[in-house]
């Protein structure tokens, strides 16, 4: 905190955490159908977790803040050729 010009940090605390996980698959199948028919698969997966939490502690108040976010992404690619 800034007063006057100055830095005043009595009766004041900030505490932050933040956790993140991540997580990925890739896969790739390439085979024969037949004599002439061949397939490809490609496929991806992808997952992310983040949570955050911030207590904010001063003279005459508190906060706590909560974040959380999450991601997911998958794709997948089939082709077959002669």
């Amino acid at each position: 905190m800034i007063k006057n010009s100055q830095d005043i940090d009595e009766d004041f605390e900030s505490k932050h955490n933040i956790a993140t996980s991540e997580d990925n698959i890739n896969f790739y199948y390439k085979g024969e159908l037949s004599k002439h028919w061949t397939i490809d698969i490609s496929s991806d997966w992808y997952q992310q977790k983040k949570q955050s939490k911030q207590a904010l502690q001063e003279k005459y108040r508190f906060s706590k803040i909560y974040s959380t976010n999450n991601s997911l992404l998958w794709g997948l690619s089939p082709q077959a050729v002669i």
